[in-house]
């Protein structure tokens, strides 16, 4: 008798053992999804993350180049100063608004516009530059600006137009390659990762030595994780 209630009780423990084991192997079974839902949230992050830096790092780039492009203009404005201006603007002060008188006033106030981040009055500015000086140097850089005001806004599609008028209506200017990859990373944000590599991909087979190439090939390995 004694030994049949042993077995019972062996028995008994030994299920209610196997119950709790079952209960604990649903547990951690819950813990490792929340903890890979976790982990997919984070790498959406961190991918974020990289293409904001991505387009910071472009941004500098840029900007280090306009004021390269800026520099000349500023001291051919400087040198071709006649003394009697300091006269004329105490005078006279000549406003803001003001039209300008030329090219470069023009393209120096595009950029301002830009770099202020007042991307309308921007766009209408590089607008009339291209418009009033088609064959200028400068003409497709400021197609370039045009493209990066829409992207400055998030709109994408439009940023896109813009980048392509450079690679079609500018097709030897130097903003080639930094148009091509600013589709792609137009694309990206939009969430067309397919169409991102088409362009990313151009950059890296048409200038593949250049700098440019090295971001592009960069965001690809990105897209690819």
């Amino acid at each position: 008798m004694k030994r049949s209630l042993f077995i019972f009780l062996m028995v008994i423990w030994g299920c209610a053992t196997a119950g709790g084991q079952e209960g604990q192997i649903k547990d951690l079974q819950a813990q490792v999804i929340e903890m890979n839902k976790a982990i997919t949230a984070l790498s959406r992050q961190v991918e974020e993350l990289d293409n904001n830096l991505l387009i910071l790092d472009g941004k500098v780039k840029d900007n280090c180049q306009a004021l390269g492009e800026l520099k000349p203009l500023i001291l051919k404005g400087k040198k071709s100063r006649a003394p009697s201006v300091k006269k004329e603007v105490v005078s006279s002060p000549i406003s803001r608004k003001t039209v300008p008188s030329g090219p470069d006033e023009l393209y120096r106030r595009s950029y301002d516009y830009y770099s202020s981040r007042r991307y309308q009055e921007a766009i209408l500015n590089f607008r009339q530059f291209i418009k009033q000086f088609p064959l200028h140097e400068l003409a497709d850089n400021s197609q370039y600006w045009i493209g990066e005001c829409y992207f400055g806004l998030k709109e994408y599609p439009g940023a896109i137009a813009e980048f392509q008028k450079v690679i079609d209506n500018f097709p030897e200017g130097n903003k080639v390659a930094d148009a091509l990859l600013k589709i792609g990373l137009a694309y990206a944000a939009m969430g067309d990762p397919e169409s991102s590599r088409t362009f990313l991909l151009r950059v890296m087979t048409e200038f593949p030595e250049s700098e440019v190439a090295r971001k592009a090939g960069e965001k690809i390995d990105k897209l690819s994780r």
